[in-house]
Protein backbone atom coordinates (compact mmCIF):
# COMPACT_ATOMS: atom_id res chain seq x y z
CA UNK A 1 0.00 0.00 0.00
CA UNK A 2 1.80 3.50 -1.05
CA UNK A 3 1.64 6.71 1.09
CA UNK A 4 2.33 9.90 0.64
CA UNK A 5 4.00 13.02 2.97
CA UNK A 6 4.74 16.85 2.93
CA UNK A 7 8.72 17.01 2.25
CA UNK A 8 10.81 19.39 1.54
CA UNK A 9 13.10 19.58 -1.67
CA UNK A 10 15.64 16.57 0.23
CA UNK A 11 12.88 15.05 0.84
CA UNK A 12 12.35 15.30 4.50
CA UNK A 13 9.16 14.75 5.93
CA UNK A 14 7.74 18.55 7.14
CA UNK A 15 5.02 19.04 9.47
CA UNK A 16 2.42 20.59 7.38
CA UNK A 17 0.84 23.34 9.65
CA UNK A 18 4.66 24.64 10.41
CA UNK A 19 5.24 28.11 8.88
CA UNK A 20 7.00 27.25 5.68
CA UNK A 21 6.37 23.78 4.99
CA UNK A 22 4.11 25.13 2.18
CA UNK A 23 5.65 28.70 0.30
CA UNK A 24 3.05 31.05 -0.54
CA UNK A 25 3.68 33.83 -3.09
CA UNK A 26 0.81 36.56 -3.26
CA UNK A 27 0.06 37.59 -6.61
CA UNK A 28 -1.44 41.14 -5.76
CA UNK A 29 -3.11 42.54 -9.14
CA UNK A 30 -6.85 42.45 -7.43
CA UNK A 31 -10.53 42.63 -9.94
CA UNK A 32 -13.90 43.15 -8.57
CA UNK A 33 -15.59 40.53 -6.27
CA UNK A 34 -19.16 40.39 -6.66
CA UNK A 35 -20.14 39.47 -3.48
CA UNK A 36 -18.61 42.79 -1.52
CA UNK A 37 -18.10 45.69 -3.47
CA UNK A 38 -15.73 46.67 -1.08
CA UNK A 39 -13.74 43.05 -1.29
CA UNK A 40 -11.41 42.00 -4.49
CA UNK A 41 -10.11 39.17 -5.81
CA UNK A 42 -6.67 38.45 -5.22
CA UNK A 43 -4.57 35.69 -6.17
CA UNK A 44 -1.37 33.28 -4.79
CA UNK A 45 0.46 30.42 -5.64
CA UNK A 46 0.99 27.13 -3.20
CA UNK A 47 4.19 25.54 -3.78
CA UNK A 48 5.75 22.35 -2.04
CA UNK A 49 6.87 18.89 -2.42
CA UNK A 50 5.23 15.70 -2.20
CA UNK A 51 6.85 11.80 -1.61
CA UNK A 52 5.39 8.51 -2.06
CA UNK A 53 6.50 5.70 0.26
CA UNK A 54 5.64 2.12 0.35
CA UNK A 55 6.16 2.42 4.04
CA UNK A 56 7.87 4.72 6.06
CA UNK A 57 11.74 4.43 5.75
CA UNK A 58 11.03 4.24 1.68
CA UNK A 59 10.49 7.62 0.34
CA UNK A 60 10.38 8.94 -3.23
CA UNK A 61 12.35 11.71 -4.91
CA UNK A 62 10.37 14.89 -3.79
CA UNK A 63 7.62 15.54 -5.92
CA UNK A 64 7.22 19.33 -6.41
CA UNK A 65 3.52 20.72 -6.97
CA UNK A 66 2.20 24.17 -7.82
CA UNK A 67 -1.36 25.59 -7.37
CA UNK A 68 -2.50 29.16 -8.62
CA UNK A 69 -5.73 29.91 -6.03
CA UNK A 70 -8.01 33.25 -6.30
CA UNK A 71 -8.88 34.55 -2.70
CA UNK A 72 -12.07 37.28 -1.94
CA UNK A 73 -10.67 39.55 0.72
CA UNK A 74 -11.09 43.17 1.69
CA UNK A 75 -7.13 44.35 2.06
CA UNK A 76 -5.29 47.80 0.14
CA UNK A 77 -2.64 46.75 -2.18
CA UNK A 78 -0.29 47.85 -0.02
CA UNK A 79 -0.99 45.57 2.75
CA UNK A 80 0.94 42.47 3.17
CA UNK A 81 -0.80 39.36 3.45
CA UNK A 82 0.19 36.34 6.18
CA UNK A 83 -1.32 32.81 5.33
CA UNK A 84 -1.55 30.45 7.89
CA UNK A 85 -2.66 26.68 6.74
CA UNK A 86 -5.28 25.28 8.85
CA UNK A 87 -5.97 22.26 7.44
CA UNK A 88 -4.30 19.41 5.28
CA UNK A 89 -5.24 16.30 3.95
CA UNK A 90 -2.92 14.05 1.37
CA UNK A 91 -3.85 10.74 0.00
CA UNK A 92 -2.70 8.83 -2.92
CA UNK A 93 -4.58 5.86 -5.09
CA UNK A 94 -2.71 3.57 -7.50
CA UNK A 95 -4.13 3.66 -10.45
CA UNK A 96 -5.39 -0.03 -12.25
CA UNK A 97 -2.17 -0.34 -14.19
CA UNK A 98 -0.39 -0.62 -10.95
CA UNK A 99 2.27 1.98 -12.44
CA UNK A 100 0.98 5.29 -11.31
CA UNK A 101 -0.07 6.49 -8.34
CA UNK A 102 -2.60 9.38 -8.32
CA UNK A 103 -1.67 11.90 -5.48
CA UNK A 104 -4.44 14.19 -4.01
CA UNK A 105 -3.44 17.22 -1.78
CA UNK A 106 -5.99 19.74 -0.16
CA UNK A 107 -4.96 22.64 1.76
CA UNK A 108 -7.16 24.98 3.58
CA UNK A 109 -5.45 28.18 4.33
CA UNK A 110 -6.22 31.52 6.73
CA UNK A 111 -5.13 34.85 4.81
CA UNK A 112 -4.69 37.75 7.56
CA UNK A 113 -4.36 41.04 6.13
CA UNK A 114 -1.25 43.05 8.36
CA UNK A 115 -2.51 47.08 8.78
CA UNK A 116 -0.36 49.38 7.89
CA UNK A 117 1.32 51.88 10.51
CA UNK A 118 -0.80 54.95 10.15
CA UNK A 119 -3.58 56.46 8.67
CA UNK A 120 -7.24 55.32 7.39
CA UNK A 121 -5.97 53.17 4.46
CA UNK A 122 -4.67 50.09 6.81
CA UNK A 123 -8.58 49.54 7.43
CA UNK A 124 -8.92 49.51 3.28
CA UNK A 125 -12.05 51.06 1.95
CA UNK A 126 -13.62 52.15 5.84
CA UNK A 127 -12.52 54.62 7.76
CA UNK A 128 -10.61 54.78 10.75
CA UNK A 129 -13.68 55.53 13.42
CA UNK A 130 -16.04 53.07 11.37
CA UNK A 131 -13.34 50.03 11.97
CA UNK A 132 -13.04 51.30 15.70
CA UNK A 133 -17.00 50.47 16.27
CA UNK A 134 -16.80 47.35 14.68
CA UNK A 135 -16.95 44.30 16.93
CA UNK A 136 -14.51 42.09 16.85
CA UNK A 137 -16.46 39.30 14.52
CA UNK A 138 -16.95 41.88 11.77
CA UNK A 139 -13.15 43.36 12.33
CA UNK A 140 -12.22 39.80 11.39
CA UNK A 141 -14.26 39.82 8.66
CA UNK A 142 -12.18 42.84 7.21
CA UNK A 143 -8.75 41.45 7.76
CA UNK A 144 -9.00 37.88 7.52
CA UNK A 145 -10.43 35.05 4.97
CA UNK A 146 -9.92 31.22 4.43
CA UNK A 147 -9.94 29.75 1.13
CA UNK A 148 -9.26 25.58 -0.20
CA UNK A 149 -7.02 24.86 -2.77
CA UNK A 150 -6.47 21.73 -4.40
CA UNK A 151 -4.26 19.42 -6.93
CA UNK A 152 -3.77 15.93 -8.34
CA UNK A 153 -0.68 14.72 -9.70
CA UNK A 154 0.18 11.56 -11.26
CA UNK A 155 3.59 9.89 -10.18
CA UNK A 156 4.83 7.29 -12.36
CA UNK A 157 6.05 4.25 -9.71
CA UNK A 158 9.83 3.69 -10.76
CA UNK A 159 12.59 1.56 -8.71
CA UNK A 160 15.62 2.71 -8.63
CA UNK A 161 18.17 -0.57 -9.86
CA UNK A 162 21.35 -1.88 -8.24
CA UNK A 163 23.53 -4.14 -10.00
CA UNK A 164 24.46 -7.28 -7.94
CA UNK A 165 26.68 -9.83 -8.56
CA UNK A 166 29.22 -12.46 -5.77
CA UNK A 167 32.37 -14.14 -5.83
CA UNK A 168 32.11 -17.47 -4.07
CA UNK A 169 34.97 -19.74 -3.31
CA UNK A 170 35.86 -22.43 -0.77
CA UNK A 171 37.71 -21.89 1.95
CA UNK A 172 40.74 -23.88 2.37
CA UNK A 173 42.60 -24.25 5.68
CA UNK A 174 45.97 -21.68 6.06
CA UNK A 175 44.88 -19.85 2.94
CA UNK A 176 44.30 -16.34 3.52
CA UNK A 177 44.81 -14.91 -0.27
CA UNK A 178 41.65 -15.88 -2.59
CA UNK A 179 41.54 -14.59 -5.95
CA UNK A 180 39.54 -15.15 -9.40
CA UNK A 181 41.32 -18.28 -10.30
CA UNK A 182 39.60 -19.88 -6.93
CA UNK A 183 36.22 -18.46 -7.76
CA UNK A 184 33.48 -21.27 -8.66
CA UNK A 185 32.73 -20.32 -11.87
CA UNK A 186 29.30 -22.48 -11.74
CA UNK A 187 27.65 -19.49 -9.42
CA UNK A 188 29.10 -16.49 -11.53
CA UNK A 189 32.52 -15.98 -13.20
CA UNK A 190 32.32 -12.20 -12.39
CA UNK A 191 35.77 -12.62 -10.29
CA UNK A 192 36.02 -9.75 -7.72
CA UNK A 193 36.11 -6.23 -9.04
CA UNK A 194 37.54 -3.42 -7.71
CA UNK A 195 35.89 -2.08 -4.95
CA UNK A 196 36.19 0.94 -6.13
CA UNK A 197 33.74 0.41 -9.26
CA UNK A 198 31.12 -0.88 -6.59
CA UNK A 199 28.85 1.47 -3.94
CA UNK A 200 29.74 -1.36 -1.47
CA UNK A 201 30.71 -5.08 -0.99
CA UNK A 202 30.38 -7.38 2.49
CA UNK A 203 32.13 -11.03 2.95
CA UNK A 204 30.39 -13.72 4.45
CA UNK A 205 32.82 -16.63 5.54
CA UNK A 206 30.34 -20.07 6.46
CA UNK A 207 27.32 -17.72 6.36
CA UNK A 208 28.95 -15.64 8.98
CA UNK A 209 29.21 -11.88 7.59
CA UNK A 210 32.68 -10.51 8.59
CA UNK A 211 33.90 -7.62 10.50
CA UNK A 212 35.67 -4.34 7.42
CA UNK A 213 38.80 -5.29 10.04
CA UNK A 214 39.07 -8.97 9.10
CA UNK A 215 40.10 -8.16 5.56
CA UNK A 216 41.43 -6.36 2.31
CA UNK A 217 39.55 -6.52 -1.32
CA UNK A 218 41.33 -5.41 -3.89
CA UNK A 219 40.63 -5.98 -8.17
CA UNK A 220 40.98 -9.29 -8.29
CA UNK A 221 42.08 -10.51 -4.88
CA UNK A 222 40.64 -11.27 -1.34
CA UNK A 223 43.16 -10.73 1.26
CA UNK A 224 42.11 -12.47 4.88
CA UNK A 225 43.85 -10.65 7.44
CA UNK A 226 42.77 -12.58 10.68
CA UNK A 227 45.03 -14.65 12.54
CA UNK A 228 42.98 -17.82 11.75
CA UNK A 229 41.60 -19.03 8.15
CA UNK A 230 37.98 -20.42 7.28
CA UNK A 231 37.99 -24.66 7.89
CA UNK A 232 38.24 -26.59 4.68
CA UNK A 233 35.07 -26.45 2.41
CA UNK A 234 33.39 -23.62 4.12
CA UNK A 235 31.79 -21.07 1.90
CA UNK A 236 33.68 -17.81 1.00
CA UNK A 237 30.92 -15.28 -0.55
CA UNK A 238 31.36 -11.54 -1.34
CA UNK A 239 28.69 -9.81 -2.37
CA UNK A 240 28.96 -6.42 -4.54
CA UNK A 241 26.63 -4.36 -5.07
CA UNK A 242 26.14 -1.17 -7.01
CA UNK A 243 23.41 1.51 -6.87
CA UNK A 244 22.84 3.60 -9.56
CA UNK A 245 19.93 6.65 -10.58
CA UNK A 246 18.12 6.68 -13.47
CA UNK A 247 20.92 8.43 -15.57
CA UNK A 248 23.41 5.23 -14.59
CA UNK A 249 25.30 7.51 -12.34
CA UNK A 250 26.79 5.76 -9.34
CA UNK A 251 25.14 6.91 -6.10
CA UNK A 252 27.51 7.84 -3.65
CA UNK A 253 27.28 5.03 -0.76
CA UNK A 254 28.78 4.89 2.68
CA UNK A 255 28.65 1.57 4.26
CA UNK A 256 29.46 0.33 7.83
CA UNK A 257 29.13 -2.07 10.49
CA UNK A 258 28.54 -1.89 13.74
CA UNK A 259 29.65 -4.94 16.76
CA UNK A 260 28.42 -6.30 19.64
CA UNK A 261 29.60 -9.70 21.53
CA UNK A 262 26.46 -11.09 23.66
CA UNK A 263 26.53 -11.59 27.08
CA UNK A 264 23.72 -14.57 26.86
CA UNK A 265 21.84 -12.35 29.21
CA UNK A 266 21.02 -9.01 27.77
CA UNK A 267 18.58 -7.47 24.88
CA UNK A 268 19.45 -3.65 25.25
CA UNK A 269 23.20 -3.05 23.47
CA UNK A 270 24.02 0.94 23.61
CA UNK A 271 27.55 2.61 22.42
CA UNK A 272 28.77 1.20 25.52
CA UNK A 273 28.66 -2.50 24.07
CA UNK A 274 30.15 -1.39 20.79
CA UNK A 275 33.38 -3.53 20.40
CA UNK A 276 35.35 -0.74 18.40
CA UNK A 277 37.69 -3.08 16.73
CA UNK A 278 35.70 -4.34 14.92
CA UNK A 279 33.08 -1.32 14.15
CA UNK A 280 33.36 1.94 12.34
CA UNK A 281 30.44 3.95 13.79
CA UNK A 282 28.48 3.83 17.13
CA UNK A 283 24.30 3.16 17.14
CA UNK A 284 23.11 5.46 14.34
CA UNK A 285 20.10 7.45 14.11
CA UNK A 286 17.77 5.97 11.29
CA UNK A 287 16.98 8.98 9.79
CA UNK A 288 20.10 9.89 8.72
CA UNK A 289 20.86 6.13 6.95
CA UNK A 290 19.13 5.07 4.02
CA UNK A 291 18.17 1.18 5.96
CA UNK A 292 20.15 -1.09 7.97
CA UNK A 293 20.30 -5.08 8.51
CA UNK A 294 21.09 -6.77 11.96
CA UNK A 295 22.94 -10.25 11.77
CA UNK A 296 22.85 -12.80 15.03
CA UNK A 297 25.72 -15.56 14.92
CA UNK A 298 25.19 -14.91 11.22
CA UNK A 299 22.03 -14.90 10.62
CA UNK A 300 20.13 -11.90 9.03
CA UNK A 301 17.43 -11.10 11.42
CA UNK A 302 13.61 -9.62 10.16
CA UNK A 303 13.00 -6.35 11.53
CA UNK A 304 10.21 -7.55 13.48
CA UNK A 305 12.43 -8.63 15.67
CA UNK A 306 14.41 -5.70 16.81
CA UNK A 307 14.34 -1.94 16.55
CA UNK A 308 16.77 0.65 16.75
CA UNK A 309 17.15 4.28 17.66
CA UNK A 310 20.16 6.76 17.99
CA UNK A 311 22.30 4.98 20.45
CA UNK A 312 20.28 2.10 21.54
CA UNK A 313 19.54 -1.44 20.09
CA UNK A 314 16.81 -3.41 21.68
CA UNK A 315 16.01 -7.18 20.78
CA UNK A 316 12.54 -8.02 20.93
CA UNK A 317 12.38 -11.66 20.64
CA UNK A 318 11.92 -13.38 23.63
CA UNK A 319 14.72 -15.52 23.46
CA UNK A 320 18.60 -13.99 23.96
CA UNK A 321 21.69 -14.31 21.80
CA UNK A 322 24.07 -17.23 23.50
CA UNK A 323 26.94 -16.23 25.11
CA UNK A 324 30.27 -14.62 22.44
CA UNK A 325 27.92 -14.41 19.57
CA UNK A 326 28.32 -11.73 17.21
CA UNK A 327 25.87 -9.07 16.48
CA UNK A 328 26.59 -7.24 13.61
CA UNK A 329 24.75 -4.27 12.80
CA UNK A 330 25.06 -2.83 9.19
CA UNK A 331 24.48 -0.07 7.82
CA UNK A 332 23.98 1.51 4.35
CA UNK A 333 23.88 5.92 3.55
CA UNK A 334 23.09 6.47 0.20
CA UNK A 335 23.09 10.03 -1.23
CA UNK A 336 22.36 11.11 -4.61
CA UNK A 337 24.43 14.12 -6.68
CA UNK A 338 22.79 16.89 -4.57
CA UNK A 339 24.02 15.52 -1.40
CA UNK A 340 20.38 14.59 -0.34
CA UNK A 341 19.83 10.97 1.42
CA UNK A 342 18.18 8.52 -0.78
CA UNK A 343 15.85 6.23 1.27
CA UNK A 344 15.16 2.72 1.17
CA UNK A 345 13.28 -0.25 2.95
CA UNK A 346 14.01 -3.78 3.82
CA UNK A 347 11.57 -6.61 3.70
CA UNK A 348 12.37 -10.00 4.20
CA UNK A 349 10.17 -13.14 2.90
CA UNK A 350 10.52 -16.05 5.54
CA UNK A 351 9.83 -19.50 5.57
CA UNK A 352 10.88 -22.90 6.87
CA UNK A 353 12.25 -25.53 4.70
CA UNK A 354 9.99 -28.89 3.96
CA UNK A 355 12.31 -30.22 2.12
CA UNK A 356 10.87 -29.27 -0.89
CA UNK A 357 12.42 -26.61 -4.03
CA UNK A 358 9.33 -24.65 -4.28
CA UNK A 359 7.63 -22.05 -2.18
CA UNK A 360 5.17 -19.58 -2.68
CA UNK A 361 2.84 -16.69 -0.67
CA UNK A 362 1.53 -19.73 1.18
CA UNK A 363 4.11 -20.71 2.96
CA UNK A 364 5.22 -17.27 4.19
CA UNK A 365 5.98 -17.05 8.56
CA UNK A 366 2.99 -14.13 8.64
CA UNK A 367 4.53 -12.89 11.89
CA UNK A 368 7.67 -11.62 10.36
CA UNK A 369 5.62 -10.20 7.27
CA UNK A 370 2.79 -10.73 4.92
CA UNK A 371 3.57 -9.15 1.53
CA UNK A 372 4.72 -12.78 -0.19
CA UNK A 373 7.23 -13.03 -2.41
CA UNK A 374 7.92 -9.66 -4.66
CA UNK A 375 8.59 -9.65 -8.31
CA UNK A 376 12.04 -8.57 -9.30
CA UNK A 377 10.65 -5.61 -11.15
CA UNK A 378 9.03 -4.33 -7.82
CA UNK A 379 12.69 -4.14 -6.26
CA UNK A 380 16.28 -2.58 -6.29
CA UNK A 381 17.38 -5.71 -5.61
CA UNK A 382 17.80 -9.27 -3.83
CA UNK A 383 19.57 -11.86 -2.26
CA UNK A 384 18.64 -15.21 -0.64
CA UNK A 385 20.06 -16.66 2.30
CA UNK A 386 19.74 -20.61 3.57
CA UNK A 387 20.46 -21.27 6.94
CA UNK A 388 22.32 -18.04 6.94
CA UNK A 389 24.43 -19.04 3.52
CA UNK A 390 24.00 -16.39 0.84
CA UNK A 391 22.80 -18.35 -2.02
CA UNK A 392 24.19 -17.76 -5.43
CA UNK A 393 21.60 -16.40 -7.90
CA UNK A 394 22.57 -19.05 -10.46
CA UNK A 395 20.85 -21.71 -7.57
CA UNK A 396 17.14 -20.45 -7.30
CA UNK A 397 14.32 -18.57 -9.19
CA UNK A 398 11.56 -16.03 -8.39
CA UNK A 399 8.51 -14.71 -9.85
CA UNK A 400 5.79 -13.03 -7.85
CA UNK A 401 4.50 -15.21 -5.18
CA UNK A 402 7.12 -18.07 -6.44
CA UNK A 403 10.54 -19.36 -5.04
CA UNK A 404 12.22 -22.09 -6.98
CA UNK A 405 15.75 -23.63 -6.23
CA UNK A 406 17.29 -24.49 -9.54
CA UNK A 407 19.95 -26.89 -7.33
CA UNK A 408 20.00 -30.73 -7.51
CA UNK A 409 19.51 -30.42 -4.03
CA UNK A 410 16.20 -28.88 -2.15
CA UNK A 411 17.41 -27.19 1.13
CA UNK A 412 17.46 -29.59 4.47
CA UNK A 413 14.43 -29.81 6.27
CA UNK A 414 13.73 -27.31 8.93
CA UNK A 415 16.27 -24.80 6.98
CA UNK A 416 15.62 -21.30 7.71
CA UNK A 417 14.90 -19.98 3.86
CA UNK A 418 15.16 -15.52 4.03
CA UNK A 419 14.10 -13.33 0.83
CA UNK A 420 15.76 -10.01 1.48
CA UNK A 421 14.49 -7.12 -0.54
CA UNK A 422 15.88 -3.39 -0.81
CA UNK A 423 13.43 -0.81 -2.27
CA UNK A 424 14.27 2.37 -2.97
CA UNK A 425 11.63 4.16 -5.45
CA UNK A 426 13.21 7.09 -7.80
Amino acid sequence: MFKCYLTDIKGNILNPFMQGSIKYTPLLFPSECNKNEDSKIYYVILDGYAAVSESNNNLSAPIPFSILKSFCMNIHTKAEINFHVTGFNMYCIPCNNTKYVNIFIEIETEAEASALKKGPEKYSCIEEKQYDKMSMSTKKAYDTTIFCAATEIQYSICYLRADSSQYNAIGISDKKIYTNADELTEYGNNGIPSPDTVSYCSLFINGSIQPQCNYIIREGCLELITSDTPINNQIVSIEFLTFKDKYGNKLNTSYNQCVFVSDGVKRRFTNADVVTLYSTIKIPDTNDISYWNLYINGVLQPQKNYCIKKGVLQLLTADVPLANQKIVLETVTITNNAGCLVKASVYTYNTVSDGSKVYTDKNEMRRYGCRGIISPDKCTCYDLFVNGLLQPKASYYIAEGYLMFTTEDAPDINNIITLRYIIIIQ
